[in-house]
């Protein structure tokens, strides 16, 4: 009788998902912005922890009055309109940091912000 052969997983080409698979997670401070899905004015910015090699995120880190202006710090209230930093701000502020845009459609994709676009950003008054 003839043997039927058994499917064989084909091999990708090199490609970014081989460098994403085959690897450690080092995890690294970073920063997530987030633009709210119902009002996309609205943006969230959290301390968390990403993969430096494929974007994975790892932990949120609770402290966020990071993000704060210097006289609301430490205080405990409503959030308020003039509570938080700017986008501009922020990004100047912690230019040493990475940003992962997450995107309010699909929040388990997370993108990496360019030099650039964070460049485009902050000249552009954020």
């Amino acid at each position: 009788m003839d043997e039927i052969p058994r499917y064989r997983k084909k091999k990708s080409q090199a490609s970014k998902s081989s460098k994403r698979a085959d690897h450690k997670h080092e995890y690294v401070k970073s920063i997530t912005m987030r633009r709210n899905p119902y009002r996309p004015e609205l943006i969230s910015w959290y301390w968390t922890t990403n993969c430096n090699v494929c974007g994975r995120q790892g932990d949120f880190i609770v402290d966020n009055d990071d993000f704060r202006k210097p006289e609301y710090i430490g205080r405990r209230l409503f959030y308020t309109a003039g509570m938080f930093l700017s986008p501009r701000e922020i990004l100047e502020r912690f230019r040493d940091f990475p940003v992962y845009i997450q995107d309010a459609e699909n929040p388990y994709e997370l993108r990496r912000m360019s030099d650039e676009d964070r460049e485009r950003y902050i000249s552009m008054g954020g």
